[in-house]
């Protein structure tokens, strides 16, 4: 016998308060724990920022339980705050990031 899942929670979305919360419930479902990185990913993370020429590289970063990847290339790289700067001043912390490549 299998369960009604959410489907049974319908009817009390009828309240505003009730949906939002049950909105919020389902949306924390989906979060991820952050991926564990690995010395040689870290190594290949720190060899393309110290050799960064300008070309466009995709980046993966875990941000609020979520997975994002975008190609862009680097506006400057802050060692004192540890975060990369990207053209549209979006920051990524070194700790966020998950992988890099050319």
């Amino acid at each position: 016998m299998s369960g009604r899942g959410m489907k049974k929670w319908a009817p009390y979305s009828s309240l505003v308060e009730q949906k939002t919360f049950l909105d919020k419930e389902i949306s924390k479902k989906k979060l991820i724990k952050k991926p564990v990185l690995s010395d040689e990913r870290a190594q290949k993370i720190n060899n393309i920022l110290i050799s960064y020429n300008g070309q466009t590289i995709r980046i993966r970063y875990f941000k609020e339980g979520h997975i994002f990847e975008i190609e862009s290339r680097i506006r400057s790289v802050d060692t004192l705050n540890r975060k990369i700067i990207l053209p549209d001043k979006t920051h990524i912390f070194f700790d966020d990031l998950i992988d890099m490549n050319v």
